[in-house]
């Protein structure tokens, strides 16, 4: 978590949120939910797994909230995606 990523860094939360928002372009939320949909994407067209257990492999307790957030970074839902790129 991100308090965690401060504390090895040996900044303050704040402070540590704004110096890899400046380096990166992202906050560090930002950073892992896009780097864990990257995660689920490949996952989606790779395996058959249920696209709730993706979200709970992932670790996103709520898969709707998972699936908004998909949504959201790709344009569209899981199923959705795995229906357009699955071979």
């Amino acid at each position: 978590d991100i308090d965690s990523l401060a504390a090895i860094s040996c900044l303050s939360k704040d402070h540590f949120i704004r110096l890899f928002k400046k380096e990166v372009g992202s906050t560090p939320l930002q950073y892992i939910n896009q780097k864990k949909i990257e995660k689920a994407q490949l996952i989606l067209i790779t395996e058959d797994i249920p696209v709730k257990n993706i979200a709970y492999l992932l670790a996103y307790e709520d898969h709707s909230y998972f699936n908004r957030l998909f949504k959201k970074i790709t344009g569209v839902t899981p199923q959705q995606y795995r229906e357009l790129y699955k071979k």
